[in-house]
């Protein structure tokens, strides 16, 4: 039996239980610790008034705190032996809430999966919660699968708390007909999944709920301007924003001005404007950064002392590597290598940063070694070097030395390993891109391309056909004729093959089998029908709005590449006047013919002693040394 005093030990916990929970509602969080103290004075092993006690006194550091409340949640979780990482732990509808703020921190850390995964998990048990609980644990399992590109999942828990807790129709709407706080925000959650879905029928009929002065809808209405191919129609719907007052930073954990700017910048490097989108990408570099710099006194907390909302606000790395796209389609790749190996702190499974961070390489080491100009397709854009590189003796005795051919190996002595703009590390870089994406199959699987949305099976195919493409390329800069060869037949193997990328692949196999003294082969592989079309997207693949520089660029370019290249596996088989032919029908001075045809020509000339046509060749090209 139990006492008197027992009883009124018991009646005088519950009543100051009762009143820490009034004080904590009404924000005097101070009182709420102080009564809990008094409650866990006798009663230190409780588990519940021991996370109530640090979620109190968080809150009275105005969310600062985070580290000395993360530290806590780990020995309450001790305490109660409990594992956070292991969720089979996860068994008792009490601990749900513990679990909840735990994964709401991992939220705010940017550590999306993992608080995906333990709030996954207690959505399951949120059936004899209160309301106010089920629908803090929905709306964060809608935010984690946002933030974790996985839109599908977010509209279910979307469509959960709909049916839960939006019985009947008038449930949605207030007296003068406006939107509810609950469905307001609902609408704001199908909004951001329909826009990550492409969903654009979805997206155009549930905007128009929100009110026009709402700053979110006219992002979003500029998105899916920007979605449905109108670039400028966005860059006015989005400059709304600048005639709206912006929130402070600190009070969101947004800033709206970074998201102003590199929306900006992606229009317009939409717009085929990458100079443009470069500068206002620097623009939203300088606002982030400004924004996102930690109070000079912290504290000691490791996260700067900032609210728990704006720990994780910074949009830096997303920045920099939109910076390092758009200074590599504007022919700067020193300015976008730098960017992206920035980028690739963060993002080191993403195989399409491994690519451009190896496209970066390549058109560093044409810029170099073959005067490729900045901001022009390779190959079209390359300065015609003169013929001679100079003379020896004079009058009757004078010799003119012709201009050595550029050699394939690299001669750079820098490690691979170090991050620079060279072949070899574009070697590395591919490799691993080729890793991620691992071997071709029938089942693709989705593959994490962060910060952008998962990759279909499709899209899996096609960037694997531009990592295989550009890595036969590096490898035959790098005298490795083996290694190049076998990735030009794995991409020839390709489902999804582009008709530029089958060239290629014919073209990089051909000069491989050369280099192996195997021209018979690489004759085979040399065939006109190649260059009937030179599109860069497979037929059923819809093609980049983005302006692609590509060489050769046109049929007439892709044929006179394939002649050159037929004439000299002739000229090796010792078939002069065969390789003659095919280079007597070009026209040296056209755009689309590769600069080698002249040398080729000089060399075929001289064989067969024909040393006027030599002389006439030189005087028409190098007319200074007449």
């Amino acid at each position: 039996m139990s006492s008197k005093s027992d009883k009124n030990s018991g009646n005088s916990d519950k009543e100051l239980a009762v009143k820490a929970k009034s004080e904590f509602n009404k924000g005097n969080y101070g009182n709420c610790v102080q009564i809990l103290e008094k409650l866990t004075a006798d009663k230190s092993c409780d588990v519940k008034l021991a996370h109530n006690k640090a979620v109190a006194e968080f809150y009275k550091g105005g969310l600062k705190k985070t580290e000395s409340f993360q530290k806590a949640l780990k020995a309450i979780f001790e305490k109660a032996k409990l594992r956070p990482e292991r969720l089979e732990t996860l068994e008792d509808v009490d601990t749900c809430v513990l679990y909840y703020n735990y994964a709401v921190i991992l939220y705010h850390l940017r550590q999306y999966r993992a608080a995906l995964g333990i709030v996954s998990k207690i959505s399951r048990y949120i059936e004899p919660l209160d309301d106010g609980t089920a629908k803090k644990i929905c709306w964060l399992l809608a935010e984690c699968c946002l933030s974790a590109h996985q839109p599908a999942q977010a509209l279910d828990a979307v469509r959960f708390i709909e049916a839960k807790f939006v019985t009947k129709p008038e449930d949605a709407r207030k007296k003068d007909g406006t939107l509810t706080s609950l469905a307001l925000r609902m609408h704001r959650y199908r909004l951001r999944a329909g826009l990550q879905l492409h969903n654009l029928s979805d997206v155009a009929s549930d905007v128009r709920l929100l009110a026009d002065t709402d700053m979110s809808r006219a992002f979003i209405e500029s998105y899916s301007e920007y979605l449905s191919g109108r670039g400028r129609s966005a860059v006015s719907v989005l400059n709304r924003v600048a005639g709206m007052t912006l929130p402070p930073y600190r009070a969101t954990g947004e800033h709206v001005a970074t998201m102003y700017y590199n929306n900006l910048a992606c229009i317009h490097h939409y717009l085929n404007k990458p100079n443009v989108a470069g500068y206002y990408l620097r623009r939203a570099i300088a606002e982030n950064d400004a924004a996102t710099a930690p109070p000079a006194k912290t504290d000691g907390d490791r996260y700067g002392g900032v609210p728990v909302h704006a720990i994780g606000g910074s949009r830096h790395y997303e920045l920099v590597y939109n910076a390092g796209i758009a200074f590599l389609h504007a022919g700067r790749p020193k300015q976008a290598f730098d960017c992206l190996t920035e980028a690739i702190q963060v993002y080191h499974t993403n195989p399409r940063l491994w690519l451009r961070l190896a496209e970066c390489c390549i058109l560093a080491h044409r810029q170099e070694k073959h005067g490729d100009e900045p901001g022009t397709a390779a190959g079209v854009g390359a300065k015609r070097q003169s013929l001679i590189q100079g003379s020896i003796g004079a009058g009757v005795h004078r010799k003119l030395i012709l201009r050595a051919t550029p050699t394939a190996a690299s001669s750079d002595q820098i490690s691979a390993a170090i991050p620079n703009p060279t072949l070899e590390f574009a070697s590395l870089a591919l490799r691993n891109a080729c890793l991620i994406l691992g071997e071709d199959g029938e089942g693709e699987s989705p593959v994490t391309v962060e910060p952008a949305n998962p990759v279909t099976p499709d899209q899996v195919q096609t960037l694997r056909c531009s990592v295989l493409s550009a890595s036969s390329y590096v490898h035959l800069c790098l005298g490795d004729p083996v290694l190049a060869l076998e990735d030009a037949r794995k991409l020839l193997t390709q489902r999804l093959l582009a008709p530029a990328q089958r060239l290629l692949g014919h073209l990089y196999a051909a000069e491989a089998l050369l280099l192996l003294d195997r021209a018979d082969e690489a004759l085979e592989h040399l065939t006109p029908d190649l260059s009937a079309d030179v599109s860069l997207h497979a037929p059923d693949v819809a093609p980049s709005p983005v302006e692609q520089r590509w060489y050769p660029n046109s049929p007439v370019g892709a044929r006179m590449c394939l002649q050159y290249n037929m004439a000299v596996v002739r000229t090796i088989r010792g078939e002069l006047e065969l390789a003659w032919n095919l280079l007597r029908t070009m026209n040296p001075a056209a755009p689309e013919v590769p600069p080698q045809v002249v040398q080729l020509a000089l060399y075929l000339q001289l064989k067969h002693g024909n040393l006027d046509i030599v002389r006439s060749i030189i005087k028409q090209h190098s007319p200074q040394y007449r």
